[in-house]
C-alpha cells in the first residue's frame, strides 16, 4: 500500500457514486494510482503540488459520516467540498445549475417533540454552516447559494410537498452533504457543499436523475476543481 503522506494537507473532493468521482479525474485531466485512507479509495489529482484529492465514499448519511471522518483523520484536509449531484427544491433551478451550501440540514431528523427545530437533534445545531470563504469565492464564480438539505430519502413528487412544509428555506436536497458537514464541523474543518442539479425533486424525479446524473456531475466536478485549485 501507497504512502498517504503526499495527500495530507490537501483540498479533498468528497463524492459519493463512481459517476461523480470519475467526473473529477476526468475534470483533472488524469489522477495518481487509487490509495486507501480505511476504507474509502481516493486519489491524488493530476496537476503538481497542492493539487486536490477525490475520494468516493459511497451514498447516504451513514457512508458519507464515515468517508469524511476517515479522511479527515488521515489525510487532515486543508478544506473539504462534498460534490456531485442534487435535486432542485426551489423553482427556477434546473439541470446543470451550481449551487453551494450556506448551512446543511438533516431532512431525516424529527425531535420537535423534544423542543427541537426540525431538521434538529438535542445537544447538536439546527444547522450546520459551511465556511464562509469558501462559500464568497463560490458565489463570485456564479454558483447560487441557499440552504442544502440532506436525507437518505429519493426525494420526488412523493415527497416534495411534506419537505418543503418542513424545510421551506432548502433550495437542493442530496443524500450526502448535511452528515459531512456534521463531521467537518466537529472536527473544526472547513466545509463546502458543491451540487449540480440533476432533477426538479417536484417533477419526474428518478427518470430526470437517471438522465442528467452523469452531466450534472460533470458540470459540479469542474466547478469544485476550478474552486478548489484555487484556493488550495
Amino acid at each position: 500500500m501507497q504512502s498517504t503522506t503526499a495527500a495530507r494537507g490537501r483540498p479533498v473532493i468528497l463524492t459519493a457514486m463512481q459517476s461523480e468521482y470519475d467526473a473529477v479525474v476526468e475534470a483533472a485531466g488524469g489522477a495518481g494510482d487509487e490509495q486507501w485512507a480505511g476504507p474509502v479509495p481516493f486519489r491524488v489529482l493530476d496537476g503538481g503540488a497542492g493539487s486536490p484529492v477525490v475520494a468516493r465514499v459511497g451514498m447516504g448519511h451513514i457512508n458519507a459520516a464515515l468517508g469524511a471522518t476517515a479522511l479527515t483523520l488521515g489525510l487532515e484536509p486543508s478544506f473539504v467540498f462534498s460534490c456531485g449531484v442534487a435535486g432542485a427544491l426551489a423553482p427556477g433551478l434546473g439541470p446543470g445549475d451550481v449551487v453551494v451550501g450556506a448551512d446543511y440540514v438533516n431532512g431525516g431528523a424529527d425531535a420537535r417533540p423534544l423542543g427541537q427545530e426540525p431538521g434538529g437533534l438535542p445537544g447538536e445545531p439546527a444547522r450546520y454552516p459551511g465556511d464562509r470563504d469558501l462559500i464568497e469565492h463560490a458565489r463570485l464564480a456564479g454558483a447560487v447559494i441557499g440552504t442544502m438539505l440532506s436525507s437518505d430519502v429519493f426525494v420526488d413528487a412523493k415527497h416534495f410537498a411534506r419537505v418543503g412544509r418542513t424545510f421551506p428555506d432548502a433550495i437542493t436536497c442530496d443524500m450526502e452533504s448535511c452528515a459531512a458537514a456534521q463531521v467537518c464541523f466537529a472536527f473544526g474543518t472547513r466545509f463546502l457543499g458543491v451540487r449540480a442539479i440533476s432533477d426538479s425533486a417536484a417533477g419526474t424525479g428518478a427518470d430526470e436523475f437517471l438522465r442528467e446524473n452523469v452531466r450534472a456531475g460533470l458540470v459540479a466536478a469542474r466547478f469544485a476543481l476550478a474552486l478548489a485549485r484555487r484556493l488550495g
